[in-house]
């Protein structure tokens, strides 16, 4: 058998997939190659070491752990959303609103009761009769046009 042959099969003897001639072939090949020999030896301990691992019994407590997890990573997904879009957002309405009272731009909103009844005797409410009735002041001497 040819070297190559010998690297691609190592798993199919290991496996006892090999025909029974093919079997005692790559046994010779083995013996007289020392590299193949020293190939087969690593991959072997390899595939025995992982043959051990799968033979360890499950943990019983694994599902119940796994699905706690899963629903506190729900949980926890509410909390980044909140974090990461309602907080900021929160915060610049609230500096917004901050900066727009410190300008003054609210104060028309301080009106007091007091206020308002002075504002409706000085008011006076166009009809749209008045409209025909506009007067013109001339800017120079205040006649009218």
């Amino acid at each position: 058998m040819d070297c190559n042959i010998i690297s691609n099969n190592i798993l199919f003897y290991l496996d006892n997939e090999l025909a029974e001639g093919e079997r005692i072939e790559f046994d010779l090949h083995l013996e007289a190659c020392p590299q193949c020999n020293a190939l087969f030896e690593s991959v072997a301990s390899t595939y025995n070491l992982i043959a051990v691992e799968n033979q360890l019994a499950a943990n019983p407590f694994f599902y119940p752990k796994l699905k706690a997890k899963l629903e506190a990573g729900k949980e926890s997904r509410v909390i980044h959303i909140f974090n990461s879009v309602v907080k900021p957002l929160a915060i610049a309405a609230s500096i917004t609103l901050g900066v727009i009272i410190g300008n003054g731009e609210l104060d028309l909103l301080n009106i007091t009761v007091y206020d308002t009844e002075i504002i409706s005797e000085n008011f006076t409410p166009v009809l749209p009769a008045d409209y025909s009735l506009w007067v013109t002041m001339n800017e120079d001497d205040g006649s009218e046009n």
